[in-house]
């Protein structure tokens, strides 16, 4: 059974298009769209089935109950004010590789806010690359605060324990030390 309407991907490079395809395999979203930089991306991803829609615009986030993430931090935090304009109320998620300054970004601009770091990947890089199987058996680091809410928290290690990673809780200072 679906647990989310609409999932929005800003970012659908390897990660975020393998995030997509296990998403779209285990039946966890009834529609899958993607935001990328690159209209050649946005048209591989469609060709592929690995998003429903795509854009070049931030505007097709509108109305996801999840949003997820995928570029880098830099950019993440850069477009993080535009994305809440948006579409605030929504569940977010990111997968960047540091958390610190994220999370202290993103948990003041978005209510249901968790920090996720999948520890899974692979030496080639874009959409052409995506694997519905990424995560199996790989692991996800959530990295909730005081801010985190208990309610996102929850349907986010479950989403996480879904496309088969299994997941670890570390305070964002914890997880960037590590």
């Amino acid at each position: 059974m679906a647990m989310f309407k609409k999932v929005a991907i800003v970012g659908t490079g390897l990660i975020g298009g393998s995030i997509a395809l296990a998403i779209k395999k285990h039946k966890l979203a009834k529609e899958i769209v993607g935001v990328s930089r690159h209209k050649e991306s946005l048209n591989l991803a469609l060709k592929r089935g690995i998003i429903q829609k795509g854009s070049l615009s931030l505007e097709i986030i509108k109305d996801a109950e999840l949003l997820i993430l995928a570029t880098p931090v830099d950019a993440i935090i850069k477009k993080s004010a535009e994305m809440a304009k948006i579409n605030k109320n929504c569940i977010v998620i990111d997968v960047g590789s540091t958390k610190e300054r994220i999370v202290s970004t993103l948990e003041k601009i978005f209510p249901n806010y968790v920090g996720t770091h999948p520890l899974a990947g692979s030496e080639k890089r874009g959409v052409a690359y995506s694997d519905t199987n990424l995560f199996i058996n790989s692991l996800c680091i959530l990295t909730p605060t005081e801010r985190t809410s208990k309610s996102a928290l929850g349907i986010i290690k479950k989403l996480w324990g879904k496309l088969g990673a299994k997941v670890v809780l570390l305070s964002p200072k914890k997880h960037d030390e590590i």
